[in-house]
C-alpha cells in the first residue's frame, strides 16, 4: 500500500510532476539523466494513491496514461523486476471525493482538452519509438508518414520526444513532395523530348519512304521496259517461224510436251552423275540444253563435282522404259543409244556392291510388296546401318537423290514416293555432312524443295505417312529449321525472272532470300560472300552455294571477305 502522504491530490498536481520528471530526462539526454528504477516505483506509487481524489471519469482517464506511460518507462530500466512488469492501475476513489466530484464539470480539463480522448497503449509505443530513434542518432528509418504521422500528432504533447520524432516526420514528408515533384518535372520534360525526337524520327521516314518509293517506281519502269524488249523479241521470232512456215499442229505440240517431260526425267539422271551427258543421244542434246545447268560436254565435267559416275544402264533403261511409257512416247524417240532390253556392257567384268544395291532402286516403286520391302531394308541396311563402305554409300545415294528429281517423283505410285522418301530420310544427318558429299546434299535438298513446292500447288498428292518422312528428310538435310543467316541476292547478266526463279528454289530449301536486287557490276561468275572468320557463316555460305550449283548456276563458290555483315549471305548471280 502506498503511503497516502505522497500522493498527489489533483490531476493537476499529477500533470506537473509528470512534466517536470519528462523534462529533467529531456535536459539530461544521456544514460546518467534517466529516472532509476527506484525514482520511477515511488512515482507510479504516487500516482497511484491520487486516485483516490479523483472521481471525475475523464480525470481518471488522463491519470491512467500517464501511470502507464510510467509503468513502461518503469519495464524498460535495466533494474527492472517481476513485479514491475505488472499494470499499475488508479486507487478507487474515496467516497468524499466522489460527493465532491458531483458538483464538478463532467468533461475534460485543460490538459485533457489538449490531447483528447487517446489510447494509452499507442502512447507507450509512439514513446517508444521516439527513444529508439532518439537513441539511433535520428535514423531517418523510424521517421513516420502518411495516416500514422496524422495519428502520431495527437500524441506530440505528452512526450518531447513524440514531438521531436512528429517534426522530424513533417519535415522529411515535405521534403518527399518536394523530390516527387521534382521528378514529375524531370520526366514531363523527358517526355517531351521524346515526341519532339518522334515527331523528327517520323518525318525523316517520311522522307526516306517517299525516296523508297520514287526508286521503286523508276525500277519498276526499267523492269517494264526490259519486258518490253523481250515481248518484242519473242514476237519477232513468232512471227518469223510464221514466215517459214514452222507452225505445228495441236498435235505435234502434246507429243513434243510428252518428249520434254522425258528429257527432264534424263536431265535429271545427268544433274545426279547417274548417266554420264556423253551417254545421251544426239536427239535429245538440244532439248536437254534447258535442263541441265551446263550446255555441253566440252565445257563442263559430265556430272557436278563429288558425284561419282558409273556404269548402272540397265537401271537407266528401265527407268527410262518405265517413264517413256507413262509418257506415252516411243523409245525410238529418245535415241537409239537407249534401246530397251539392250544388256548394258560391263566393266572390269564386274559391278561394284554398291553399284548392284543401286540397280534395286527402281523395285521401291514397282513388282509385289514383297519385293518393296525388301529393296527398302537392304537399302536401308546399307545407308543408316553402315552395311556398305562410304564410297559404295555414297553411289546408292546419289541414285536415290537423282530418283527424288522432280520429273522422276511426278512419275512415281504413291507407293513408290512413300518408299523412297522412307529410305532417303533413314540416312543419318552426319552422313550428309561427309567430305565429298556436299553436291550431293545439294542435289537432295533441290529434290526436296522441288516436291515441297509441288505438292503445296496441289500438282504432287503425298499420305500423312510420307509427309511425315518428308519432314524427316527436311531435318537431316539442313533445310528446317531454316538456317540463321540471311541471304541477299543480287544479279547481273540475266534476266529479273531467272534471278526470281532462283530466289524461289532457295526458299523452297529454307534460306531466308530477301528481294532480288539488280546491279550494275558484279563479280565475273556467281558467288556467295560471308564474313571471312565466321565459321558458322562459313559452312552456310557453302552450303548455299552448293543449292545454287544445284539451282542451274554451276560455277557458284564461297568467298570471305571482312566487310559483309555478320549473318548474312550475299549472293552474286551472273
Amino acid at each position: 500500500m502506498p503511503d497516502v502522504s505522497e500522493e498527489f491530490r489533483s490531476l493537476g498536481a499529477l500533470r506537473a510532476a509528470h512534466l517536470d520528471l519528462m523534462r529533467h530526462a529531456a535536459d539530461g539526454r544521456g544514460a546518467e539523466a534517466q529516472p532509476d528504477a527506484g525514482s520511477l516505483r515511488a512515482f507510479i506509487a504516487r500516482a497511484v494513491a491520487t486516485g483516490r481524489h479523483l472521481a471525475d471519469d475523464h480525470e481518471r482517464e488522463a491519470a491512467q496514461r500517464i501511470l502507464d506511460y510510467w509503468s513502461a518507462e518503469l519495464a524498460a530500466t535495466p533494474d527492472a523486476v517481476a513485479d514491475d512488469f505488472r499494470p499499475s492501475l488508479l486507487a478507487p476513489p474515496l467516497p468524499a471525493a466522489g460527493a465532491e466530484a458531483s458538483g464538478t464539470r463532467k468533461g475534460r480539463d485543460d490538459g485533457e482538452e489538449e490531447g483528447g480522448r487517446i489510447d494509452s497503449r499507442q502512447a507507450i509505443r509512439l514513446a517508444a519509438l521516439a527513444r529508439q530513434w532518439r537513441d539511433s542518432g535520428r535514423a531517418r528509418g523510424y521517421l513516420l508518414s502518411g495516416s500514422a504521422l496524422a495519428k502520431a500528432d495527437d500524441y506530440s504533447w505528452l512526450d518531447p520526444d513524440i514531438a521531436m520524432l512528429v517534426k522530424a516526420s513533417r519535415q522529411a514528408e515535405h521534403e518527399a513532395v518536394r523530390r516527387s515533384s521534382r521528378t514529375k518535372n524531370i520526366v514531363i520534360a523527358v517526355l517531351g523530348a521524346l515526341v519532339l525526337l518522334a515527331g523528327g524520327l517520323a518525318a525523316f521516314a517520311f522522307q526516306a519512304w517517299n525516296a523508297e518509293k520514287a526508286a521503286r517506281a523508276a525500277e519498276a519502269e526499267a523492269r517494264a521496259a526490259e519486258e518490253a524488249a523481250t515481248w518484242n523479241a519473242e514476237s519477232d521470232r513468232a512471227e518469223l517461224r510464221e514466215v517459214i512456215g514452222e507452225r505445228r499442229s495441236p498435235q505435234a505440240d502434246d507429243d513434243r510436251a510428252r518428249l520434254d517431260d522425258a528429257a527432264a526425267f534424263i536431265a535429271g539422271l545427268v544433274r545426279g552423275g547417274v548417266l554420264p551427258l556423253t551417254q545421251v543421244p544426239e536427239s535429245l542434246r538440244e532439248g536437254l540444253d534447258a535442263f541441265v545447268p551446263h550446255p555441253s560436254p566440252d565445257s563442263r565435267p559430265p556430272s557436278p563435282p563429288g558425284i561419282p559416275r558409273f556404269d548402272i544402264d540397265r537401271l537407266i533403261r528401265q527407268q527410262t522404259a518405265d517413264v517413256l511409257a507413262r509418257f506415252n512416247v516411243s523409245p525410238v524417240d529418245v535415241g537409239d543409244r537407249l534401246v530397251i532390253g539392250t544388256p548394258a556392257p560391263q566393266q572390269n567384268g564386274a559391278d561394284s556392291e554398291g553399284e548392284r544395291l543401286a540397280a534395286r532402286v527402281p523395285e521401291l516403286n514397282g513388282g509385289t510388296p514383297e519385293v518393296r520391302r525388301a529393296a527398302a531394308q537392304a537399302l536401308v541396311t546399307a545407308l543408316r546401318d553402315d552395311g556398305l563402305p562410304e564410297a559404295e554409300q555414297k553411289k546408292v545415294t546419289a541414285v536415290l537423290a537423282a530418283a527424288a528429281g522432280d520429273a522422276s517423283m511426278r512419275a512415281l505410285t504413291v507407293t513408290g514416293r512413300l518408299n523412297l522418301l522412307f529410305v532417303l530420310s533413314e540416312i543419318p544427318a552426319v552422313h550428309w555432312e561427309r567430305d565429298g558429299w556436299l553436291d550431293l546434299k545439294a542435289q537432295a535438298r533441290r529434290a526436296v524443295g522441288d516436291l515441297t513446292d509441288s505438292r503445296a500447288a496441289g500438282e504432287t498428292a503425298i499420305g500423312e505417312d510420307t509427309a511425315a518422312y518428308l519432314r524427316r528428310l527436311q531435318a537431316n538435310l539442313g533445310i528446317s529449321p531454316a538456317p540463321s543467316q540471311t541471304v541477299y541476292p543480287h544479279f547481273v547478266g540475266i534476266t529479273r525472272e531467272q534471278a526470281i526463279n532462283v530466289g524461289r528454289l532457295l526458299r523452297s530449301v529454307g534460306w531466308r532470300v530477301e528481294q532480288e536486287e539488280r546491279v550494275r557490276v558484279g563479280p565475273d561468275r556467281s558467288q556467295v560472300r560471308y564474313r571471312q572468320g565466321e565459321e558458322g557463316d562459313r559452312a552456310s555460305a557453302e552450303l548455299l552455294a552448293a543449292d545454287l550449283r544445284a539451282a542451274g548456276q554451276t560455277d557458284a563458290q564461297a568467298a570471305a571477305l571482312p566487310q559483309i555483315t555478320k549473318g548474312v549471305l550475299e549472293v552474286w548471280l551472273r
